[in-house]
C-alpha cells in the first residue's frame, strides 16, 4: 500500500474547482482520485481550518469534501503563528494573537480567525474530526469492497481513539499504528 499526503487549503474554492461565485477553475482534485486509488495509492487528506478566507461555513464543506473523495483518512488542524513567519507577523500587526505563551500553543487557538471566533473555530474543528472519524463516515468511505480492507481500517479506528482520547484528555494523542 502506497500512501500519498493531499494538502488542501480551502483557499477561493480549491476543494471544489469552482471560486466563491460559482464559476469554474478549469481543475478538479476529483479527476485524480479514482486513479490514485485504483493503482492502489491511499490518500491522506490535510486540512487547514480558520484562515483569514474562511468562514463558519468551512467545516461542513471540508469534511463534506472528505467524504465525496473517500479519503483513506484526514486530519484537521488550525493554522498556528510561529515566530518570524509572514503569517505570525499579519496576525501581529493586526493585533490578533492572543497569547505568545508556548505551553498555549497546542489548543485552543490562540489567535483571533478573522471570520469567526475562536470558540467557533475550536468547535468546528472538533466536529470535522467527530463527523469525519464516526463509524458510519468511516464505513461510507471505506466499507468493505476495498483493496487494502484491513489496513484502511485499522487506520481510521486508530485515528478515532486517538481522537476521542485527546477529547478526553484535552491535549494530543498521536494515533497508535504500530504494525501497519
Amino acid at each position: 500500500m502506497s500512501l500519498l499526503f493531499l494538502d488542501a487549503l480551502f483557499r477561493q474554492g480549491l476543494d471544489s474547482g469552482f471560486d466563491r461565485r460559482g464559476v469554474s477553475k478549469g481543475y478538479s482534485i476529483g479527476g485524480v482520485y479514482p486513479q490514485s486509488v485504483f493503482i492502489g495509492i491511499a490518500i491522506h487528506g490535510f486540512f487547514i481550518l480558520g484562515l483569514d478566507e474562511d468562514d463558519e461555513d468551512v467545516f461542513a464543506r471540508t469534511v463534506r469534501f472528505a467524504r465525496k473523495m473517500r479519503l483513506e483518512s484526514a486530519q484537521f488542524a488550525w493554522p498556528v503563528s510561529y515566530p518570524g513567519t509572514a503569517f505570525r507577523e499579519s496576525l501581529d500587526k493586526a493585533d490578533r494573537i492572543v497569547t505568545k505563551d508556548w505551553a498555549q500553543y497546542k489548543s485552543p487557538p490562540i489567535f483571533e480567525p478573522k471570520l469567526m471566533s475562536r470558540e467557533m473555530l475550536k468547535k468546528g474543528h472538533d466536529w470535522a474530526w467527530r463527523e469525519f472519524y464516526s463509524l458510519p463516515s468511516i464505513w461510507r468511505r471505506i466499507g468493505v469492497a476495498r483493496r487494502n480492507l484491513v489496513p484502511f481500517w485499522v487506520i481510521n479506528l486508530s485515528f478515532r481513539a486517538a481522537w476521542r482520547r485527546k477529547s478526553r484528555s484535552g491535549g494530543f494523542v498521536s494515533p497508535r499504528l504500530s504494525g501497519v
